[in-house]
C-alpha cells in the first residue's frame, strides 16, 4: 500500500505539471503479491510495467527503463524514497542540458566507520583515479535524451549508473533533498560495499593496472641490484656469510609484491572472461500496459492527414 499511495502521488504530480509523459515501472523478478500495481497500471493513463525475468539489481532494472522510454527528460527514481514534489526541479535541470543528480544530507543514518570509509574511497577514486564522482548522491537523477544515449551506448557491463553518468561528460548538477522513508539509500553490506568499490576502480580505471607493473619493475631492478650485490661480495669478500634476516627479508616482500600483482590481474582478467561470454545483462518476462498507453493522446503532434499547399 505504500508504494500504491506513493505511485498515484508521483502521477498526480506529473499529471498536473505536463501534458505528455509516461511513467515506466521496473519490478526486479518476483517479489510476492503485485496484484494491486497491475490494478494500478491498467487503471491509470501513460503507465507502463516492466517485469525482469530473474534478480538483477538496482543499476540494471534502470537501465531496462531507460531502454524502454522515449520522452526528452527521463527521471530515475525510487519509491518510495525519492518526494514527487521534487520532480518539476529536477525536470528543469534537465532541460537546461544539465544531468540533474539527487544529494542527500551527508552523513546521514551512518556509522563513524562507515562514513570515514566512504569519504576515504571518495577521495582516492576522484583525487588519483579522477573518477570525477560527487558523494552522498542518490538514484533520483534526471537526464536529457542525450545523457540517455550515452549511458545506453556504453558497453560497460558493469552497470553501476551513478558511475556511468558521471562519465558521460554531460556536466553535473546536484540537487539537495531529504528523502522520505529513511534515508534513501540501497543497503549493501560490508562486503557488497566492498565488492562495488573493487568493481568501480577496475571497471572505470587502468591506473591500479599501471601502478601493478610499476611495481613489479621496481621489483625487478631490485632483484638485479641485489644479484649484482651477491657477485661484489662473491668477488671481493674471502668468506661469503649472507645474512639469514636480510634475505628472508628480502625473500617476504617480493612474495608480497607478487601477490598484489597477481591479485590485480586475476582480477581484470576475471572482468575480460565476463565480458567475452557477451550474455544480456537483463531479459523481460512480460509487459503490462494500461489501458491508455499514451496520455493526452489528443494532443500529440502527429498527423493523421496532410494537404500540400
Amino acid at each position: 500500500q505504500v508504494v500504491i499511495n506513493y505511485l498515484s502521488s508521483l502521477l498526480g504530480e506529473i499529471s498536473r505539471k505536463y501534458e505528455q509523459y509516461e511513467l515506466i515501472l521496473v519490478q526486479d523478478a518476483d517479489v510476492g503479491d503485485e496484484s494491486e500495481v497491475i490494478q494500478f497500471v491498467k487503471g491509470s493513463e501513460g503507465v507502463r510495467m516492466l517485469r525482469l525475468l530473474q534478480s538483477s539489481g538496482v543499476d540494471v532494472s534502470i537501465t531496462a527503463g531507460l531502454e524502454s522510454a522515449i520522452g526528452d527528460v527521463v527521471v530515475v527514481c525510487l519509491p518510495p524514497f525519492d518526494p514527487p514534489e521534487k520532480l518539476e526541479e529536477f525536470v528543469s535541470v534537465a532541460r537546461r542540458g544539465y544531468i540533474g543528480v539527487g544529494q542527500r544530507p551527508r552523513g546521514q543514518h551512518e556509522f563513524l566507520i562507515k562514513t570515514l570509509m566512504k569519504r576515504v574511497f571518495y577521495r582516492f577514486a576522484n583525487g588519483w583515479l579522477e573518477l570525477g564522482l560527487p558523494s552522498d548522491t542518490t538514484y533520483f537523477v534526471a537526464l536529457p535524451r542525450q545523457a540517455v544515449a550515452q549511458i545506453l551506448r556504453s558497453g560497460d557491463r558493469f552497470r553501476f549508473l551513478k558511475v556511468i553518468t558521471a562519465q558521460t561528460g554531460i556536466p553535473l548538477k546536484l540537487i539537495g533533498y531529504s528523502p522520505l522513508e529513511k534515508d534513501g539509500r540501497v543497503y549493501r553490506s560490508f562486503w557488497e560495499s566492498a565488492r562495488l568499490s573493487i568493481d568501480i576502480v577496475t571497471s572505470q580505471s587502468l591506473r591500479p593496472l599501471r601502478l601493478a607493473a610499476l611495481a613489479s619493475l621496481s621489483m625487478s631492478i631490485t632483484s638485479l641490484s641485489y644479484i649484482i650485490y651477491v657477485m661484489n661480495i662473491w668477488l671481493f669478500k674471502d668468506v661469503v656469510q649472507p645474512g639469514w634476516g636480510s634475505t628472508s627479508i628480502f625473500v617476504a616482500s617480493g612474495f608480497f609484491v607478487f601477490g598484489m600483482v597477481f591479485a590485480v590481474l586475476c582480477e581484470y582478467l576475471a572482468k575480460l572472461f565476463d565480458e567475452s561470454r557477451n550474455r544480456p545483462i537483463y531479459s523481460i518476462s512480460d509487459e503490462i500496459v494500461s489501458n491508455r498507453v499514451i496520455a493526452n493522446a489528443s494532443s500529440v503532434n502527429v498527423l493523421s492527414s496532410s494537404k500540400s499547399e
